[in-house]
């Protein structure tokens, strides 16, 4: 405008008032423009500050969790590896166990027919039949069948060793076969003992 004043009176006449103002109209939006932009990033940068504090915060927060979930991390690793060691241990008992189990088993299997053979061999008929007997009823009658024969041996030394009559010939023989006896005797009395323990 203090350009224009300048100008001579017979320039505005020409037209050039036309071609200053639509310039200075655009000098004066963008001046406001430029107020509202310097406003606007003032404003901006408020809220920045403002929000660096709580950007901080979350920063600290975010690192303490970091930490604790780490630390929670390393903690459910040792427990994990904790539990592979003690399932490695279990397997193992598992395994030992299975194996005892299956030898316990077979000696069963061993010891039931060890008493089967005997009371086949002590069948009383007193009894009843072999088939129908369990295995406590096929122990108690081997128990009185081998006490059985023990009582009498008893009977048949008593004379022997009161001083009856016999020939030297025979008395080596009888006590071969007495000693016999008596030995196939203590014998089933051992099997009998074993297997009622």
């Amino acid at each position: 405008m203090k350009a224009i004043d300048h100008f001579p009176s017979t320039h505005l006449d020409n037209g050039s008032e036309s071609l200053v103002m639509p310039i200075i109209r655009r000098h004066e939006t963008l001046t406001i423009t430029h107020r509202e932009l310097l406003q606007c990033l003032r404003s901006l940068e408020e809220e920045v500050e403002q929000g660096q504090p709580q950007l901080l915060i979350m920063k600290q927060e975010h690192s303490i969790k970091t930490l604790m979930a780490n630390k929670e991390l390393s903690e459910l690793q040792s427990e994990l590896e904790t539990l592979r060691e003690t399932n490695k241990q279990a397997e193992v008992n598992l395994l030992l166990e299975q194996d005892l189990s299956r030898q316990k088993v077979e000696e069963e299997g061993r010891l039931l027919m060890a008493i089967n053979n005997l009371a086949e061999q002590c069948y009383l008929s007193t009894y009843g039949p072999l088939e129908n007997m369990n295995t406590l009823t096929m122990m108690d009658m081997v128990k009185e069948y081998i006490l059985d024969k023990a009582d009498t041996e008893r009977r048949v030394r008593r004379p022997m060793e009161s001083g009856s009559a016999m020939t030297s010939r025979t008395a080596p023989t009888d006590r071969r076969e007495s000693k016999t006896v008596k030995h196939k005797l203590k014998v089933q009395v051992k099997s009998v003992e074993r297997v009622r323990q």
